[in-house]
């Protein structure tokens, strides 16, 4: 597995970073405080992978709803690659056989955890063949009994 390939695009102002990881990389996440997780312990020689998407497609959201046992989060977070590549299908397909977790930033630049290791991210993505381009739709999305945690550093 490897970093998504860096948007480089003249027609678009700036691209937004994530981060994510398959839970099999981690060895320990900290219990959070105040609803903040303050420690993430890597298994040694592991770390995040950087994804890219173009800015007017990323849009994390977190759905929650209620249920006869309780409140669930349905938590999405939406992507776009541009292009058609063979190291895109090929890294799309690695992620895609795996389970992960994921960081994002949000709109007040707070960095928020998608996934836990117990109940970490699914990915997916399709091409999506216009007129224009072609690009690349993706997906992380998990589902919690918890609204999504704030992190306060990347790895400690």
């Amino acid at each position: 597995m490897e970093d998504f390939p860096v948007i480089i695009d003249e027609n678009k102002p700036g691209v937004f970073r994530f981060w994510y990881a398959p839970v099999s990389y981690f060895y320990e996440i900290g219990d959070p405080v105040d609803h903040i997780i303050n420690s993430i312990i890597f298994n040694p020689g592991k770390d995040w992978f950087t994804g890219w998407s173009l800015p007017d497609e990323q849009d994390p959201d977190e759905n929650p709803s209620i249920t006869e046992h309780g409140n669930l989060y349905k938590n999405l977070f939406k992507g776009t690659m541009p292009k058609d590549t063979p190291e895109i299908v090929d890294l799309f397909t690695e992620i895609k056989a795996d389970r992960h977790l994921l960081i994002y930033e949000d709109n007040n630049n707070y960095k928020k955890l998608m996934g836990t290791l117990d109940a970490p991210c699914r990915f997916d993505f399709k091409l999506n063949k216009s007129f224009l381009d072609n690009r690349y739709e993706f997906l992380f999305r998990s589902v919690s009994s918890k609204p999504l945690f704030f992190i306060s550093t990347l790895r400690t």
